[in-house]
């Protein structure tokens, strides 16, 4: 019974054609390779010979040299010359570089976001720093009990400075309010620049103030000399009429320092909103810097990478899912760097720390095939067999 070769002639003429047509086309074809494949030329051309082993010994330097197309790459379609991968490829680069402007573009709104919020948070720790309503009772407290009006110059120097003060407080509260609101209140998964363009929003500020400037009686003086109260306020117990006294006093005391009640009324409310403002930044931060900018980082990364990628005639031509799932992988990437730096680093500013994740995530996405590579090793390094440093003599002791 005859035994069926193991080297299939056909099939390696077939494959030493392709790997000979491609090193032509792609530049690589060398005077010993092109030795190489005329022996085996000729060695397959003999009937009488037919010697199989001058063709295995081109075709396995051919695949070195072709590297990283393989033979598998040629024989099942991936060859970047031909005239359908060719059309493929430059499609892939427009699709590639359109979805990178776009990354870009997103990534810069993120970033602009992520700017005007750490702002935000920067100007209500700088109003909290200024503890305006603490200023506004000493001041007030100050007017009520040592009379800096009269003739002595210093204490009406110091007044007339502390009201200089407040007045620049109450400025600042109101120049920074909307600016801190709209930090608060914006989208954390879409820019705000996006979604005003898509929804074309209007600014909807409420600028209602608290009831005390709806009553007609406030700062209305009862008839023992004292400021009357809120009718709610006057038949609770007397802990809680000197506070609403004291606001009361504070706020009829600003409102002659001001000038307007609604201004008045603005200051009250925005220095108690401010505050609850700064958490929902910092939230709000923390979760940009670990979610959302290391994602849109490590797909660009990914993205630039896959348009180098394609636009090589060096590398194997790529199917349109694997091309979506390594750019994929390059967001799933740069959100796992964002966690790594985010569990050892509580502090989030764009200048500085936190750019450093961003250029890892970046790198991350661009690089993942290194970063496999490294890892593969890594693992056949640990299940490696170890081997002993000394070997056993013949007696029975060690060398």
């Amino acid at each position: 019974m005859d035994t069926p070769p193991i080297v299939d002639l056909e099939a390696l003429v077939a494959d030493l054609r392709l790997v000979f047509g491609y090193a032509g086309k792609a530049g690589l074809m060398t005077p010993d390779l092109l030795e190489l494949f005329d022996r085996a030329d000729q060695a397959l051309a003999d009937p009488s010979i037919r010697d199989a082993r001058p063709a295995l010994a081109a075709l396995s330097a051919g695949a070195q040299k072709i590297a990283p197309i393989t033979v598998a790459d040629l024989r099942f379609g991936r060859d970047p010359f031909t005239p359908q991968n060719q059309g493929r490829a430059r499609t892939a680069q427009f699709s590639l570089a359109c979805f990178a402007v776009l990354v870009l573009v997103v990534l810069a709104m993120f970033m602009i976001d992520l700017q005007n919020e750490q702002d935000a948070l920067a100007t209500i720790e700088q109003v909290q720093s200024m503890n305006a309503r603490q200023k506004l009772t000493e001041l007030r407290r100050m007017a009520q009990m040592h009379k800096p009006l009269s003739e002595d110059a210093i204490l009406q120097a110091q007044f007339r400075q502390k009201v200089v003060e407040l007045t620049q407080i109450n400025e600042r509260i109101s120049n920074t309010y909307s600016l801190d609101r709209a930090a608060a209140e914006s989208s954390l998964l879409m820019p705000d620049k996006l979604l005003d363009w898509l929804t074309s929003r209007a600014d909807a500020m409420s600028k209602v103030g608290p009831s005390l400037v709806a009553d007609d009686e406030i700062c209305k003086v009862e008839s023992d000399g004292e400021l009357k109260l809120p009718p709610n306020s006057k038949d609770g117990p007397l802990w809680l009429q000197a506070v609403s006294r004291e606001e009361i006093t504070d706020f009829c005391f600003l409102l002659n320092v001001i000038g307007s009640d609604q201004e008045v009324a603005d200051f009250t409310r925005q220095v108690v909103e401010q505050q609850g403002f700064a958490p929902r930044i910092k939230q709000k931060i923390a979760e940009r810097g670990q979610w959302i900018l290391p994602f849109l980082f490590g797909l660009l990364g990914s993205s630039v990478f896959m348009m180098r990628h394609v636009a090589s005639v060096r590398t194997p031509a790529i199917e349109w899912v694997p091309m979506i799932m390594r750019v994929t992988l390059g967001g799933v990437a740069g959100v796992a760097v964002g966690w790594f730096w985010s569990a050892g680093n509580t502090s989030m500013q764009v200048s500085g720390s936190l750019s450093l994740p961003f250029a890892l995530a970046f790198l991350t996405g661009y690089g993942i095939d290194v970063l496999f590579s490294l890892l593969d090793r890594f693992t056949r390094l640990i299940g490696s067999p170890t081997v002993p440093l000394t070997e056993p003599s013949q007696n029975g002791h060690k060398s």
